[in-house]
């Protein structure tokens, strides 16, 4: 038999399947086991993303109640310019009793 620098092919082959998929599951499980840091890293960049979430929230709700006080001013407003033309109408309406308010300004 001859010496040679290359394994010879029953030297290289690999284990078992089973060997080798146990091999890697156990690195993937020990992967995965979380140190303190890294749970404590963790629980900061959430703290910090439930700081963001919540100053996000208190400007939105901000922003809501600037709307809504701008809203019922607004309502106040054309309330207001509206009140002497509703009374125009109403005294129109009693003036002309049961007349068709349509026929009285022609549109019938």
């Amino acid at each position: 038999r001859r010496a040679s620098a290359a394994p010879s092919a029953r030297s290289r082959r690999r284990p078992s399947a089973a060997v080798g998929c146990a091999g890697v599951w156990t690195m993937a499980v020990l992967a995965h086991v979380p140190t303190v840091a890294s749970v404590r890293g963790e629980l900061a960049e959430l703290e910090n993303e439930e700081q963001a979430l919540l100053e996000e929230l208190h400007k939105a709700q901000q922003e809501a109640a600037e709307a809504q006080s701008a809203g019922s001013a607004l309502l106040s407003a054309v309330e207001a310019a509206m009140a002497p033309a509703m009374r125009e109408l109403a005294s129109t309406r009693r003036a002309l009793g049961s007349v068709d308010i349509a026929t009285a300004f022609g549109g019938g």
